[in-house]
């Protein structure tokens, strides 16, 4: 299909190479996708007759190696039977811009094919983008290892690939999912990842993004992050930043990208305000000195909703992209929880530890203690033992003593310093301390007259539940 944005004109394609493949080509077409052209390639004759592609976007190869029967599962006989064909795979990629290949690694057709059919593009001069599909676990080690060679061999030829484990669906779905609607939601993250650069490209915009912006993201990139995420009502905007930056059925999320694209559609009410939120959003999370470009379009269909859809390239050798800074950046941003959606039990916070000025003339370094150091201007008291107490951490520094700058920071409660040292032998008397000492009874009330309380959980854990005597 040729699209044209008014600017640029991008002949954009989508090849299903195999039975998934076909598959997934098939679910675009049924879902109304119009922003690409549509073809099948197989050597599995029967196959070809179920696609939805128009019968002259159907097509057989390895004729002479397969017989019209298929691949057998050998990537082997899939390689041959596309190298039998490679004048007709020349000729259906020929003027295409963008070529996005998708199939279902493991077996023959699509292991043995697709790789040989991007190498042809690529020489033909297409951004080539691979989006596959790795094999359940329960599909056996051999099908497994053909998958991860298709994978390396793919790479080597293709801008850009998308990989979907299958056995991500285990983690995604309820358990009493049936199996068809779950092979249709993972057709469908393939759907949304090619649909979103196809509509960046085809979509005009109000801020615009052309193909020589995607072409800039996806060119020799190697891995990459797609998706799209949406949402509706006042938190809209970091929902979907949510749903574009992570999906379940990716390997990727875009932590640590560097280079990213994104486009933000919402309706008339679209402000510029929620524009930015967005890019901040994603640019916390990405690599700092990422190249970023962004588009924006107006739906009047979408009042009170955004749609947002991201690219994200550029990510570390190993394909891991996650940086430990920008992962903790998502987290935050996100409020993300463990997988039991069980919030983690908040761990008792560092004490901090400030410079100020006490008990003059003198020096001392401890404690800031909060207000009663703060609000305290009158004459100090004089002090022979300065262990100063954080009460908040329940941890304190037994080398600052007296008005010596303590060796090293003081740290939090060990078990050498457990909760129980909290005692009237660490809180020497003040008999001329002023009133804003006199109201902080917490730290100067009689230890027997301090409320018992439970134990504190990092204290539990330390000992079992029991104090140490």
């Amino acid at each position: 299909m040729v699209v044209d944005d008014g600017l640029n004109v991008a002949k954009i394609m989508v090849i299903g190479v195999g039975g998934a493949g076909n598959n997934a080509v098939n679910r675009m077409i049924r879902a109304g996708v119009n922003t690409a052209h549509f073809v099948a390639i197989n050597t599995d004759k029967q196959a070809l007759l179920l696609s939805l592609c128009d019968p002259e976007d159907r097509y057989q190869i390895g004729a002479l190696e397969t017989k019209g029967l298929g691949a057998g599962a050998e990537p082997e006989i899939g390689e041959k039977a596309a190298n039998e064909s490679k004048e007709l795979i020349e000729q259906i990629v020929d003027g295409v811009d963008l070529l996005f290949i998708t199939a279902g690694m493991g077996g023959g057709t699509g292991t043995g094919a697709a790789p040989v059919i991007a190498k042809i593009a690529k020489e033909k001069g297409c951004v080539t983008v691979a989006v596959v599909t790795k094999p359940f676990s329960f599909e056996g080690n051999k099908r497994s290892k053909n998958a991860e060679k298709g994978i390396a061999n793919l790479e080597k030829h293709v801008d850009t690939i998308i990989i979907i484990p299958n056995d991500k669906l285990m983690e995604a779905m309820k358990p009493n999912t049936p199996f068809v609607e779950a092979l249709s939601y993972a057709d469908d993250t393939l759907r949304q990842g090619i649909c979103g650069i196809a509509d960046l490209i085809a979509t005009p915009s109000l801020i615009n993004l052309d193909f020589a912006d995607v072409k800039t993201t996806l060119k020799n990139q190697g891995l990459a992050h797609m998706g799209i995420g949406s949402a509706r009502g006042e938190n809209r905007i970091v929902e979907a930043v949510k749903g574009a930056v992570s999906s379940p059925l990716l390997e990727t999320t875009i932590e640590g990208a560097k280079s990213v694209i994104f486009n933000v559609t919402g309706g008339t009410d679209l402000t510029l305000t929620q524009i930015n939120d967005a890019a901040k959003s994603i640019r916390d999370i990405v690599d700092p000195e990422a190249n970023v470009i962004f588009g924006a379009n107006i739906n009047p269909e979408l009042q009170e909703e955004v749609i947002i859809t991201l690219i994200a390239t550029g990510f570390d050798a190993d394909g891991n992209g996650i940086a430990e800074e920008n992962a903790r950046a998502y987290n935050e941003l996100f409020a993300v929880k463990r997988e039991d959606d069980e919030e983690e039990e908040k761990q008792p916070a560092e004490p901090v530890y400030e410079e100020h000025t006490a008990w003059a003339p003198n020096r001392s370094y401890g404690v800031n203690n909060g207000a009663q150091y703060a609000e305290q201007t009158a004459e100090r008291p004089t002090v022979t033992r300065g262990e100063y107490l954080n009460r908040d951490s329940r941890a304190f520094n037994p080398q600052n003593a007296g008005y010596a700058r303590p060796a090293e920071p003081p740290k939090a409660a060990t078990p050498e310093y457990p909760d129980e040292r909290y005692t009237a032998e660490y809180r020497q008397p003040r008999p001329s301390a002023p009133a804003a000492y006199e109201s902080a009874p917490a730290r100067y009330e009689k230890e027997e007259d301090k409320p018992k309380k439970d134990l504190p959980s990092f204290v539990k854990r330390l000992f079992g539940g029991k104090k140490k005597d």
